[in-house]
């Protein structure tokens, strides 16, 4: 089903018809503006937080490789 909208036409002076111009009480949808007072994007990591996290994912990536050893090395202590 094609959707229709219903046009208010006027008549203008030279007969022909043009659309209304009255403001409807109907909710448009809106942009919402991602920006902060200067104009840049709010959401935009900085290079420092890039830095940041890839230094966490190279720790995790290091306790990983060390889990098993550092588990067989405690083992080892209880004898």
């Amino acid at each position: 089903m094609s959707n229709s909208k219903i046009v208010d036409l006027q008549k203008c002076e030279d007969g022909t018809y043009s659309p209304k111009n009255v403001k409807t009480k109907a909710v448009t949808k809106q942009k919402h503006k991602y920006t902060d007072e200067k104009g840049s994007p709010k959401y935009v990591q900085s290079r420092d937080v890039d830095e940041f996290l890839g230094g966490l994912d190279a720790g995790l990536d290091f306790v990983e490789a060390i889990k098993v050893r550092a588990i067989r090395i405690m083992g080892l202590r209880d004898y």
